[in-house]
């Protein structure tokens, strides 16, 4: 800054995009500050009732709210009216947009809020916000404050929604690291505690040396929740304690998907190779909607009877010889135990279409007898 009265500014910066499109939104959003050495701390709450907060205008607008403090050259806070001009920028330096007209900011013990993009801001368009990754902020007629602060460090908590959103159409949607403690944290009461979205990256990435990569708490919907259409939907990792964290008192503890074949929704890894990568400590496996000939990763399959074998038809296992198969006879109680197949089964792929369609898996008595029509076996796929 040139010399000027206002030395020293420290300003807070962008905590929370609120998008609005052509509707009002009445919410005071979380808000940040920056220290000297312009680390960012972040603190606060979204309350829907706030009178404090100024409805954006209509149309596809975005509000964001900026809370700063202002110092003299001496480091005492200032109490007298100023001007001050605020400026987005992408990550190549390139101005995106510029507050209009220069707000007028009175501080109370140093201390300021300014919500741009309400009335006094008409021109600040969600679109704007995708790419910004700087603020610069210029105070009366001293130069723009150096260095422009980075927008990339969110902490955020809600009560009736998602406590962080996170959209990328290219990496990571939400990304968060800590050397101590938790990478990303979310919590919320009724919706997902953290949520990310990625087309082709991540939909949320945390790491963590010591603790939770991400953590996510939800009381009645999902604790974490990623999406990805390519990679990861969501990535957690910790040195020494556990990746990724999830509770929900009444849906889902942590769920992940993804739109690739050779993609997976949730991974779990072990760099040790004698440990566990998926522990669990409690409850059962449950997959949702098997039945007779579902698509789903453990089915139950019907035999035709009349042969010695019967072939199997599944997305899983077609032209997949190396799949792993666990088949066991099913029986039933009908008012005196009925088998299905009492005979000693086994599995085989055949690749020459001999006995079933090429590159088909078959179930086969090992008796050479032939199957009990309508026999029905119970089948868990693990694939390579």
């Amino acid at each position: 800054m040139q010399p000027h009265h206002l030395k020293h500014l420290l300003v807070g910066v962008l905590l929370c995009l609120a998008f609005v499109l052509g509707m009002a939104l009445q919410s005071f959003v979380p808000f940040a500050r920056t220290t000297a050495a312009q680390s960012i701390v972040v603190d606060g709450h979204v309350t829907p009732a706030d009178p404090a907060a100024p409805a954006a205008p209509a149309g596809i607008y975005a509000r964001l709210t900026y809370q700063g403090r202002l110092t003299n050259s001496s480091g005492a806070p200032l109490n007298s009216t100023v001007n001050i001009v605020f400026r987005l920028y992408n990550n190549m330096g390139g101005l995106l947009w510029t507050s209009s007209p220069t707000r007028t900011v009175t501080p109370v013990n140093g201390l300021f809020t300014v919500y741009l993009g309400d009335g006094a801001d008409p021109n600040l368009y969600s679109d704007f916000l995708i790419p910004a990754a700087s603020i610069g902020v210029t105070v009366g007629s001293d130069a723009e404050m150096t260095p422009r602060q980075a927008l990339n460090t969110v902490v955020g908590h809600s009560q009736n929604d998602a406590g962080v959103v996170g959209s990328s159409a290219s990496n990571v949607g939400v990304v968060g690291s800590s050397d101590s403690s938790i990478g990303v944290y979310g919590s919320s009461s009724t919706y997902d505690g953290v949520y990310g979205f990625s087309t082709s990256g991540r939909g949320v990435g945390g790491s963590s040396t010591s603790n939770f990569g991400v953590q996510g708490t939800s009381n009645s919907w999902i604790g974490v929740s990623g999406i990805s259409n390519s990679s990861m939907g969501v990535g957690g990792s910790s040195n020494t304690f556990i990746g990724v964290q999830s509770s929900s008192n009444t849906n889902f503890g942590v769920r992940g998907s993804t739109g690739v074949i050779t993609g997976a929704g949730v991974v779990a890894y072990n760099a040790v190779v004698a440990g566990p990568a998926l522990q669990i400590e409690q409850g059962g496996i449950k997959v949702i909607g098997a039945g007779v000939g579902t698509n789903t990763p453990t089915f139950i399959h019907q035999a035709a009877g009349g042969a010695t074998f019967t072939c199997i038809d599944h997305p899983l296992l077609n032209g997949n010889a190396n799949a792993i198969l666990i088949v066991t006879p099913r029986a039933y109680w009908n008012g005196a135990m009925i088998v299905s197949s009492d005979h000693a089964i086994g599995v085989y792929y055949d690749v020459t279409g001999f006995s079933c369609p090429a590159n088909r898996w078959q179930i086969y008595d090992l008796d050479g007898s032939n199957m009990t029509g309508n026999a029905r076996f119970d089948v868990l796929v693990i694939t390579p």
